[in-house]
């Protein structure tokens, strides 16, 4: 994993990202995954309207908004917490998404990607960051 990780933080551009990875990192203290208890919000001021926390379902895999961040929901134009993945109204994004998720899923390593949406009258880029979170260290529950 530690490679992965390496890799991981090199390819991404954001400082933002690079540091929450670290953190998520740190959070592990020895685990596969950190679990959710292990995020304090408080540590997260400086990136916290553009997370997204999904809950991972299965039998069929699927992914569930927990929350979507503030700013992200405002840039976007919709909020989807609380609905599905499959539920995302760009369909472009929602493919990608279920396949980046999946990917997380399947390798139960944070992966990234990049994507261009349509908000606020305008298209811009972003960099996504998505990793494994666990409540028992072994089962990914959450991204």
């Amino acid at each position: 994993m530690e490679a992965h990780l390496a890799a991981l933080e090199q390819r991404l551009r954001s400082k933002r990202l690079r540091r929450l990875l670290q953190q998520w990192n740190s959070w592990r203290q020895g685990r596969e995954f950190p679990s959710r208890a292990d995020v304090a919000p408080e540590q997260l001021k400086y990136i916290l309207g553009g997370i997204v926390l999904l809950d991972v379902e299965r039998d069929p895999l699927r992914f569930r908004y927990r929350l979507m961040g503030a700013a992200l929901a405002a840039r976007r134009g919709y909020d989807l917490t609380g609905k599905l993945l499959d539920d995302n109204p760009d369909p472009d994004l929602r493919a990608g998404l279920i396949r980046l998720n999946t990917l997380v899923v399947e390798t139960r390593l944070p992966q990234t990607a990049e994507y261009r949406i349509l908000g606020e009258g305008r298209s811009y880029y972003y960099d996504a960051l998505n990793m494994p979170l666990s409540n028992d260290g072994t089962t990914i529950n959450m991204i």
